[in-house]
């Protein structure tokens, strides 16, 4: 399971990203930035990057090679007709799941308390 997430997402806040990473432990949770609801329309190069990378990692049994994806920062390139600008690209971060915000950390304690 791959999870892409937009950082800047204003609808669903991180921490149901960090839900979604913690219900799958196996997955992949990569944030990417800027990009907000609809990564693949606001960053399609860095979404079909990380599909070609994930798919071919997927058909090679091979997912060690994903390991070096992120942190990377992507840059618009000419071959799709775009200039490319200064301070341009996003920046692409493997999110492992763990808590960064007092309030994933306090949504793990609950998760935890649920479960127990």
């Amino acid at each position: 399971v791959a999870l892409v997430y937009g950082k800047e997402d204003p609808w669903i806040v991180p921490i149901w990203g960090f839900r979604a990473k913690r219900s799958l432990p196996e997955a992949r949770y990569w944030q990417i930035s800027p990009a907000g609801h609809c990564p693949h329309h606001e960053a399609p190069e860095v979404v079909n990057f990380l599909l070609e990378q994930w798919t071919a990692a997927i058909e090679a049994g091979n997912s060690a090679s994903l390991d070096d994806l992120a942190p990377k920062t992507i840059t618009f390139d000419s071959i799709h007709g775009e200039a490319a600008r200064a301070n341009s690209g996003f920046t692409l971060v493997e999110n492992d799941g763990s808590p960064s915000s007092p309030s994933e950390y306090f949504d793990q304690l609950l998760y935890q308390l649920q479960v127990t």
